[in-house]
């Protein structure tokens, strides 16, 4: 049994026993690991029991608070969440550690103005190199092209290097405007593989929404050719390989690539397998074109991945009753009860 799934199923049992409620200590952490794991549901689920505990400020811990509101914002599923989560917290935290980057991300996700100019006024120079970041993704989604220089001017005046992250937004930006692609590629591909390579995800995903596949094709390469075995940007492309086959050939072609990767058949391709965190995600996405395609044979190995991953049982019941039915509206068999032993 996977660690996210054996430490829930502690804390389910845990909470079935009459006495005191869980400490808030505790359920941070859990969420925590929950979030490091992807299991977003799970997290959501327990994020909600201390959401109804209305905590004072004191007992709050901001860091992980700060990880809970990254990770809720990015998605449009748990933003009424993320917001309720911000509307506990005093401002007088806004410009805490661990806590005021997340926040202007959020801001950034939401167009939320308002709140950005709020904290924005509570920073004290000079500013954090780290919140000079979240400042740059702030400026670019509002399309505040004065701003955005402003900021890519103060890196520079600081002597400091353009982050892989910080770049990425430029392109982000970029690909956002009108025939952005060829500037978003022109920029990459003038620039060090080491700076662009986080933008290279980007261009390729780019390229798929709007079956660009030469382009795919010739950033694959790129990062293949360029970057090393062991760099991070893989587990991404690996995502994307699965997206692209999702959008072009269906299910059943993204899961026998799956099956590929985790035999081990392309031990000399730096692409393969990703971490843990981003499998889930795949399967995921698989596990949702299987269900619209009505393929029940990818559906039941899709569920048995997360399973293995270590998604709760539970979480994974709630997820699928968010989902459109399957075209022949049949319960997976891995979601049906077992049929039950008669003893003699």
């Amino acid at each position: 049994m996977a660690f996210p799934t054996l430490i829930n199923d502690t804390y389910d049992f845990v909470n079935r026993v009459p006495g005191g409620m869980v400490p808030l200590r505790t359920l941070f952490e859990l969420i925590k690991i929950n979030l490091l794991h992807n299991n977003t549901s799970r997290a959501s689920s327990l994020t909600k029991q201390i959401l109804t505990r209305q905590p004072p400020a004191k007992k709050l811990n901001i860091e992980i608070l700060g990880l809970m509101i990254r990770e809720f914002s990015k998605n449009r599923k748990y933003r009424d969440l993320c917001k309720a989560l911000i509307d506990i917290v005093p401002p007088e935290y806004y410009t805490a550690d661990g806590i005021t980057g997340p926040l202007f991300s959020y801001c950034a996700r939401m167009k939320n103005r308002e709140l950005a100019m709020e904290i924005y006024s509570q920073l004290e120079a000079p500013i954090k190199r780290n919140i000079l970041t979240s400042l740059l993704h702030l400026h670019i989604s509002f399309d505040d092209n004065e701003g955005a220089e402003k900021i890519l001017k103060e890196i520079t005046r600081r002597k400091e290097t353009l982050l892989p992250i910080e770049f990425a937004m430029v392109v982000q930006g970029a690909l956002a405007q009108k025939n952005g692609l060829a500037t978003a590629t022109k920029l990459c591909r003038n620039s060090s593989p080491t700076v662009a390579k986080l933008a290279y995800g980007d261009i390729l995903n780019h390229a798929i929404d709007h079956e660009e596949y030469d382009i795919f094709n010739e950033f694959i390469d790129l990062a293949y050719q360029n970057l090393p075995e062991s760099d991070p940007i893989f587990d991404r492309i690996s995502l994307l390989i699965i997206k692209k086959l999702l959008k072009s050939h269906g299910s059943k072609e993204a899961r026998l690539q799956w099956i590929q990767w985790q035999s081990g058949s392309h031990k000399a391709s730096k692409i393969r397998l990703p971490s843990t965190k981003k499998q889930i995600i795949a399967i995921r996405s698989i596990a949702d074109k299987a269900i619209a395609e009505g393929n029940t044979q990818v559906i039941n190995w899709s569920l048995h991945e997360l399973r293995h991953l270590g998604v709760h049982m539970a979480d994974i019941r709630k997820e699928l009753s968010h989902r459109p039915k399957m075209k022949n509206n049949k319960e997976p068999e891995f979601l049906l009860p077992r049929p039950s032993r008669k003893t003699k």
